[in-house]
């Protein structure tokens, strides 16, 4: 086994913990025989959903169904009270400004599940539009679909795509509600001139058309791409979207060695990346607003002037490509164990770590350590997954900081716990992050330090 230098980071010492309506017919298009469901008109208290006597006629709407919220307040809350209905579609059409808020309010972490659309679904016939509305929110009105209840209530109320559809949203809509499909990869398109944010990890994974109106994708919300090796979904359209949130990019059913999908069409799209914007993942690293991930000979990139996914291969290992693709190190500046940016750590670790080797990151990807008498030293830090096969990590700890004799080595699995030897528990407390706890009992005089320290295969 070759071995290269090993560069280290000293993390710890002497115990000091651094905390580094009611009639709708006559908007019915021909050929649309749809029974209309309007909402109970109380505003001043909670209505069940699934409760036939609040709504006119008296039974909870189905697929063949367009459930309406048209009161004449304008406002009301709604109680997602059960486990899984199917409209064909959600409307709210009231005549007073106001927000329609829908939620559920189980005591209890009860998940709820709203279908809107699939086989048997008539179509829409509140709209007036001659395509199929998913949901539908009029220019005065807001709807609110809350992934969790108000005060009392933790339930939690997702939303799953039946089919593709509209969200025809002339007013505004905001869904914190996680938006699923089955599986069956549905998407939707934004009409109408309003606003719609997400704000929930959505799982969905048709495309997402943008074709007037605004749609925001709010702070750590997320949207999910599908990869294969000639075909995934993507942002499109000729909207105005603001993407800061998170995408995460499914590359598991790729085999070919090269090639480019465009997730988002910057094109035709009014875009905007915010800085809050990332591709979620601890194999994804950022400089410059292009998002790469080594797999090997691989390279992935996002680069979020363009909206493309890129793949390309080279000979060079995950390490090479990572200081010579990315940042665009080369020769000595580009080795191991050098140190490009001066700040302390070793370009190795600052791959290992999550960093930039071209700026001064110590604060920001140094393990954030904790100590006392009673529970030993921790170390929690960050792993990059693709530097495993090709790096020995470790860390070195003892009573003195002289002699820091003992190893313990953070490979594939967790470690212990195994009497006073230290434990590694790998994805704690997050994906991604190691932790790694020396017990006290390991301590000289009270001290106890430890070394972060890596080397090459």
């Amino acid at each position: 086994m070759k071995t290269s230098p090993s560069p280290s980071l000293d993390c710890a010492g002497a115990f000091a913990a651094r905390v580094l309506a009611s009639s709708l017919a006559a908007c019915i298009p021909p050929g649309h025989a749809l029974a209309q469901n309007t909402a109970i008109s109380n505003t001043s208290a909670t209505g069940a959903i699934g409760t036939a006597t609040h709504w006119l006629p008296a039974s909870v709407p189905t697929i063949s169904n367009d459930a309406v919220f048209n009161n004449s307040s304008g406002k009301g809350i709604r109680n997602f009270n059960s486990g899984t209905l199917t409209f064909g579609s959600l409307d709210v059409t009231v005549t007073s400004v106001g927000t329609y808020t829908i939620r559920n309010e189980n005591i209890s972490a009860i998940t709820s599940s709203l279908v809107l659309g699939g086989p048997g679904n008539m179509g829409n016939g509140v709209s007036g539009a001659n395509v199929d509305d998913l949901i539908y929110v009029s220019s005065i009105a807001t709807l609110k679909l809350t992934a969790t209840g108000g005060t009392n209530g933790i339930g939690v109320f997702g939303i799953v795509l039946g089919q593709s559809g509209n969200f025809n949203i002339a007013g505004t809509c905001e869904i914190s509600s996680i938006i699923s499909d089955g599986g069956n990869h549905h998407g939707f398109t934004k009409t109408g001139a309003g606003k719609l944010t997400l704000s929930g990890v959505n799982t969905y994974s048709g495309n997402t058309t943008v074709s007037g109106g605004t749609l925001d994708l709010a702070d750590n919300a997320g949207l999910r791409f599908a990869i294969t090796d000639s075909a995934n979904n993507k942002v499109a359209g000729s909207g105005i979207v603001t993407l800061n949130g998170d995408f995460t990019i499914d590359t598991t059913a790729v085999t070919v060695s090269s090639g480019s999908w465009t997730l988002v069409d910057c094109s035709t799209l009014n875009e905007t990346f915010g800085a809050s914007f990332s591709v979620a993942g601890a194999d994804w690293s950022e400089h410059s607003n292009v998002w790469t991930k080594v797999e090997g000979a691989r390279t992935w990139t996002f680069t979020e002037a363009t909206g493309v996914l890129a793949l390309t291969s080279t000979g060079l290992t995950a390490y090479d490509t990572w200081a010579a693709t990315t940042y665009g190190l080369s020769g000595a500046e580009a080795a191991f164990d050098m140190d490009h940016d001066h700040d302390g750590i070793a370009n190795g670790l600052e791959w290992i770590l999550g960093g930039d080797p071209t700026r001064a990151d110590l604060a920001a990807i140094s393990p954030v350590i904790t100590g006392d008498a009673a529970n030993g030293l921790t170390l929690i830090f960050k792993r990059a997954a693709g530097s495993l096969a090709e790096t020995e990590l470790a860390v070195a700890w003892g009573g003195r900081p002289d002699l820091l004799s003992n190893i313990v080595t953070i490979g594939s699995a967790d470690r212990g716990p195994n009497g006073n030897q230290p434990t590694v528990a790998l994805d704690a407390p997050a994906p991604g992050q190691v932790t790694v706890n020396i017990p006290a009992a390991n301590a000289s005089g009270g001290r106890l330090f430890a070394r972060l320290q890596a080397a090459r295969k």
